[in-house]
């Protein structure tokens, strides 16, 4: 197996685990799949951060959501989540504007947190 197919199988394996909610595993195995350098960056990173999210790490998940942001612009989950987690942090200005950005983009989702928020 090549390092291309490794860091694959990792992606697939740690997508399994994030589907299941076994949070810390499926952290290690799309890092490990980050870390050789997998096609699907971008979901991993939004996998990874939302996982830290759920494990009550949010600096590392707004980290990993960001960083899935600068790889993909136009990954509007990403968005959203960070949004979530600046709204429940209290800092409701940067909620918004991700919240927004995700809805210009046309995340549906966004549009119903928004409402939901308001």
């Amino acid at each position: 197996m090549n390092t291309r197919q490794e860091a694959e199988s990792l992606f697939a394996q740690g997508s399994e685990e994030f589907e299941d909610g076994n949070w810390k595993k499926a952290i290690e195995l799309l890092q490990r799949s980050i870390d050789l350098d997998c096609e699907s960056m971008a979901d991993a990173l939004f996998m990874i951060g939302t996982a830290q999210y759920q494990s009550g790490n949010s600096a590392d998940a707004k980290k990993n959501l960001a960083q899935c942001i600068e790889t993909d612009h136009e990954y509007t989950e990403a968005y959203v989540n960070l949004g979530l987690i600046y709204g429940k942090e209290g800092d409701y200005v940067e909620s918004n504007r991700l919240l927004e950005h995700a809805v210009k983009l046309g995340s549906q989702y966004a549009k119903q947190v928004m409402q939901q928020l308001l």
